[in-house]
């Protein structure tokens, strides 16, 4: 079953608003720092969404969990010069989506959009269908969230946040 990971950054609207000539820059290596752990964990981008970015785990020696942690610490220790900080949240979602001219379809990536949009920058959620697709890393820990219920979803999701 594919595990799909979606990224955004927390508050870039005002981030564009507040500094616009250096949002370029730091989005360029945004992207260059989430390509490479996307690569080193096995996965494979899937497309940019203004400054998010969708990406799916489908082999078996990917490690998308690895590679949410391994995203927020270089983001975390990079010197982001030109802007205050930069604030990425994260969700991991598994499910069967379609797939269509290069991009994936569907309720689990539909879900796996709503899910992202309520955590904040530096957190990472991930659902219970996660968990039983892959192992946590060593030294990661969960807090269970607890069932919500998202908008446009008619079935309630449970959530954790992937701890390290």
């Amino acid at each position: 079953m594919p595990i799909f990971l979606y990224t955004d950054i927390e508050g870039s609207t005002q981030l564009w608003e507040k500094h616009g000539q250096a949002m370029s820059a730091v989005l360029d290596r945004h992207d260059e720092i989430l390509l490479a752990c996307v690569e080193n964990c096995h996965g494979q981008h899937v497309k940019n969404s203004g400054d998010g970015m969708l990406t799916v785990f489908a082999s078996s020696e990917a490690a998308p969990l690895e590679c949410a942690l391994e995203m927020q610490r270089q983001l975390g220790g990079e010197n982001w010069s030109g802007i205050d900080e930069l604030r990425v949240r994260i969700a991991i979602h598994a499910g069967p989506a379609d797939f269509r001219a290069g991009d994936y379809f569907g309720p689990t990536v539909n879900r796996l959009a709503r899910i992202m949009a309520t955590a904040w920058g530096g957190q990472i959620i991930l659902t219970p269908e996660v968990i039983a697709s892959t192992p946590l890393p060593e030294d990661a820990w969960l807090d269970d969230l607890g069932v919500h219920l998202f908008k446009d979803l008619t079935e309630p999701q449970q959530i954790f946040s992937l701890l390290h």
